[in-house]
């Protein structure tokens, strides 16, 4: 594996995560291509190649593979799981491996959510090929967080409608992030009915993620014409005033994890990297502007069949701010309720964000339930 001196990827030896490259060079990692350039995507494995339990996972801002480490870990190493996982991150915001040379090559501009469709598929073929069974023999499932559900969905509901049995997820599980109900999807008496709901679809909630989703879009626009010091102190500034105001899909134990993984406190040798993986906000920014969206819970939407491909939907309670669709999340509670599928949502008590590293036994517990649940 080779290693560059780009300046966006150079780190400090006090930092957390400086540990990345060392620990995926003890897992094996399959490249897969990114689109329109030259820089490889890098998929780290955990399990075992004949699983029966194929796992594709995908977290969003302002991660890498190695957030879903301990996940993946535990549910390879647990006897009973038969899985063999597969996680990747969306392109750009790769920190580890081959991270520091493949930025010479990552787009100015960002990537488009297309761009994210063609690299999900590329890593499922890359994780597919990989398994040494039969894709009728194996059950596919999909873990997305953050920005990776926007991603992760756009990707299943294509593969849907391509009706490629051979990429196609049989199931999926989603981290905090829930957008819209598909429009081909028969709802039949789903309500909003209870806290989760009426608080999603506040006033003060949608005015607080326009906040948090702007200052990120400028964020990227700084990159591109201040000076490095200039955008690390407008970010550090930034940063704060969404800890203060609370406009932030987080709460402060999510800031501490933050703090551990090394993306804050704000840093010049960070800078550049945090600003460039904003790309996604600015994209959704001009959108918005353009009146084609109205947030970017709009970018996706739930399988059109849930008992086709069932959904589990785990959020954390304790969040400054909610992000996810009341009626996407009243529509699952109720397919549980009578028993339509096997989806079902699961508000964890006291999580926030990060609820797969605040509460990862809960967050295991209930990804193994329902990856074994025929």
């Amino acid at each position: 594996m080779s290693s560059g001196n780009h300046d966006l990827w150079r780190t400090s030896a006090t930092l957390p995560w400086q540990h990345t490259i060392w620990r995926m060079r003890q897992k094996l990692v399959l490249p897969y291509p990114l689109p329109h350039n030259e820089a490889e995507g890098h998929l780290v494995i955990y399990g075992k190649q004949n699983s029966r339990h194929v796992v594709l996972m995908c977290p969003g801002f302002p991660d890498d593979q190695e957030t879903f480490a301990p996940l993946a870990a535990a549910l390879a190493d647990n006897t009973h799981s038969d899985c063999l996982l597969g996680v990747l991150c969306l392109p750009g915001y790769d920190r580890g491996n081959d991270a520091q040379s493949n930025n010479n090559h990552h787009l100015s501009d960002g990537y488009s959510f297309e761009d994210w469709v063609a690299t999900l598929r590329e890593a499922a073929k890359a994780l597919l090929s990989h398994c040494n069974r039969q894709r009728k023999e194996i059950t596919v499932t999909g873990i997305f967080h953050d920005w990776g559900v926007i991603a992760g969905l756009q990707y299943t509901n294509q593969v849907i409608e391509e009706d490629d049995e051979c990429l196609l997820l049989n199931q999926v599980v989603l981290l905090d992030v829930l957008p819209r109900i598909h429009p081909q999807t028969k709802i039949v008496g789903a309500r909003n009915t209870n806290e989760s709901h009426l608080r999603a679809d506040s006033i003060a909630n949608k005015l607080r993620t326009d906040a948090y989703q702007i200052l990120m879009s400028w964020t990227f626009w700084f990159q591109e014409n201040l000076p490095l010091w200039c955008v690390c102190f407008c970010i550090l500034i930034g940063f704060h005033v969404l800890r203060w105001t609370r406009c932030f899909p987080a709460n402060d134990r999510d800031f501490q994890y933050l703090e551990e993984t090394g993306i804050l406190p704000i840093r010049l040798d960070s800078t550049k990297r945090l600003s460039y993986i904003c790309y996604p906000y600015r994209n959704v920014r001009r959108l918005v502007r353009a009146g084609t969206v109205t947030s970017f819970l709009d970018f996706a939407t739930l399988p059109p069949n849930l008992s086709e491909t069932p959904v589990l939907f785990l959020y954390g309670g304790d969040k400054w701010i909610d992000v996810h669709d009341s009626a996407a999340l009243a529509l699952i509670e109720q397919e549980h309720q009578k028993n339509a599928s096997k989806s079902r949502a699961v508000r964890v008590e006291g999580a926030g964000h990060w609820l797969h590293h605040s509460h990862q036994n809960e967050c295991l517990r209930q990804i193994q339930s329902f990856l074994f649940d025929k």
